[in-house]
């Protein structure tokens, strides 16, 4: 394959780049890496049913380039064994950008899934690899597409000293350090873009330092918040939730990703988001605003009512709070409290027409 080929080529060039008096002539000498590929190879022809159609999905780990190295071997394998069908990775390629998942990185059962249905795929294979002590351990993972039934799992350990091992590995480390580069001069640029307005382009530029650089939680913050002005909801969830997976501790994550569920018409889960915040932090006073206005547009005015109280507890000269309880209060035909609250908004901003209006409109229903 045209791929392994390639990284064979790039480990050749690397050996005499980090000072290699000599390179291996075959990959195989000196190291146990490609023999355990192999091993796992035959395992599966075992395991998995003839004549399946197979998709070899990802590979877990910190090292990109290693990871691609067993997956290039064991897809070849596949191909050259002739036991099942494998699902061409320009397929794969393009799931992957529609998915937003690295070889190297974490899927989801539900999502691996989806995307063995969608290539029409039997079983999945996957892996995983691990460090420990002077070895790696390599997992790999067969799993009916279906039924999501284990068929099998095999786990080889190989040396971390072995020249191949350590070529792709020190590989990864210096590719991830220049992707890291290049994804915040893209990030730069979409601030850029962002700032002037031109989402789309800001998107571009986001998506290139996230896929550069896959774990930086602000690329998806920033990706999604373009989204969000763009009114597409479900996108800027699906960034805001990444984010949250990437930097759990994050709070204002979620309220921006419950904002978008408010906006979105989703009141149950921006309530659940808001909640979460409070609940670590009851003094972030501008939360109790956005849950107020996600229970305002629920119906739900006793909510929001306490909300808007507690919010002008903090703060009792926000007019803005009061505009809002005064609307709560309408709603539920409490025009005498309502009229009182739209006053008080008054003497503090006596400029607001809409607040004219609103009292002008409660005096008219009591």
């Amino acid at each position: 394959m045209k791929k392994i080929k390639f990284t064979a080529i790039f480990i050749t060039l690397f050996f005499l780049l980090i000072g290699y008096t000599s390179v291996p002539m075959a990959f195989g000498a000196g190291d146990n890496l490609d023999k355990a590929i192999r091993d796992v190879s035959d395992y599966l022809n075992k395991r998995i049913p003839k004549d399946s159609k197979v998709v070899f999905l990802n590979v877990k780990s910190d090292w990109p380039i290693f990871s691609e190295y067993i997956l290039d071997g064991l897809q070849e394998n596949a191909v050259n064994d002739e036991v099942f069908t494998v699902v061409d990775r320009r397929q794969l390629d393009s799931i992957r950008a529609e998915q937003k998942f690295q070889y190297s990185g974490e899927v989801s059962s539900a999502s691996a899934q989806e995307i063995g249905q969608l290539l029409g795929a039997q079983t999945i294979v996957s892996g995983l690899v691990t460090k420990a002590g002077s070895e790696f351990r390599i997992q790999v993972q067969a799993t009916e597409v279906q039924t999501a039934t284990i068929q099998g799992i095999i786990t080889k350990n190989v040396s971390n000293k072995g020249p191949i091992v350590t070529a792709l590995t020190t590989a990864s480390a210096v590719s991830a350090e220049i992707n890291a580069q290049n994804a915040v001069a893209y990030f730069n640029r979409g601030k850029e873009f962002y700032g002037k307005g031109n989402f789309n382009k800001a998107i571009a530029e986001f998506t290139q330092a996230v896929r550069l650089d896959p774990n930086n939680a602000t690329y998806y913050q920033r990706r999604g918040t373009a989204f969000y002005m763009k009114k597409d909801y479900n996108m800027a969830i699906m960034d805001y939730s990444k984010m949250l997976q990437l930097n759990p501790g994050f709070m204002n994550g979620y309220v921006a990703r419950g904002i978008v569920y408010s906006a979105k018409g989703d009141y149950d889960r921006a309530i659940a988001d808001f909640n979460h915040v409070l609940d670590i932090d009851p003094n972030v006073t501008d939360v109790y605003r956005t849950r107020g206005n996600a229970y305002f547009r629920k119906k739900d005015y006793d909510r929001a009512i306490d909300d808007f109280s507690k919010l002008l507890s903090f703060d009792p000269n926000n007019s803005s709070a009061y505009d809002s309880r005064g609307m709560a209060y309408y709603y539920k035909e409490d025009y005498d409290r309502a009229i009182t609250d739209f006053e008080a908004a008054l003497r503090i901003n006596p400029n607001s027409s809409k607040t004219f209006l609103e009292l002008a409109r409660s005096k008219r229903g009591r």
